[in-house]
């Protein structure tokens, strides 16, 4: 038996620990990271080591569940803890990736006020269109169609990429064709890119070939 405690003893591997171990409660692991911080010749190993019994604690709780009830865990509390920062962290890294593709920025301090930018609203429209699944009525259809001068921003490989994603298919050379019920987005989609110049969005209906 483990000398600090009562607790039956587990093999963890090649090392024989205390189940005190793994049940150790909130206040003892905060306890434990104080004393690690305080006392600490290596901080990093030491910390490493500590998380690393977190960790066990979490799975050890669903892996014996009957033992945790009889002498208690602060495990489930804990693994929430780090769930919930995972998501926070998830999202912190999201907001930056958003901010570095420019589809959103950052205005005023301390509480700070999130919006997209333009390109982000062209994008974000561009997602919700790709999803659309409603069609235009029996042999009508949206057409895009483009001239694109070779010294312009969007370029027609853009606009060929994008119209693909969006669920157009090529009829003709400069000409794309959809049964999706999306032509008042895609004439403000293209606005919001910059190709109202050379972009022409309308609907059309089917008459030769009928």
């Amino acid at each position: 038996m483990n000398e600090e405690s009562n607790l039956p003893l587990l093999k963890h591997g090649q090392t024989v620990l205390g189940l005190g171990s793994f049940v150790m409660t909130q206040e003892e692991w905060i306890a434990r990271l104080k004393k690690i911080a305080q006392e600490s010749k290596c901080l990093t190993g030491d910390l490493l080591v500590a998380l690393d019994s977190l960790f066990q604690s979490a799975m050890f709780t669903y892996q014996h569940p009957s033992l945790v009830q009889r002498y208690g865990s602060a495990a489930p509390t804990i693994l929430a803890e780090i769930q919930e920062a995972q998501k926070r962290r998830a999202l912190r890294d999201a907001e930056r990736y958003l901010r570095l593709k420019k589809y959103v920025e950052v205005s005023g301090k301390g509480d700070q006020i999130i919006g997209l930018t333009q390109t982000g609203r062209a994008r974000a429209l561009e997602i919700c269109m790709s999803k659309i699944t409603k069609e235009l009525p029996e042999k009508r259809y949206c057409v895009a169609t483009f001239d694109i001068p070779e010294d312009t921003r969007v370029t027609r490989w853009q606009i060929r990429r994008r119209l693909r994603a969006i669920g157009f298919e090529q009829y003709q050379l400069s000409v794309w064709i959809t049964k999706k019920d999306i032509c008042d987005e895609m004439a403000e989609y293209i606005q919001l890119i910059g190709a109202e110049k050379w972009v022409m969005i309308f609907r059309a209906e089917k008459k030769i070939g009928e």
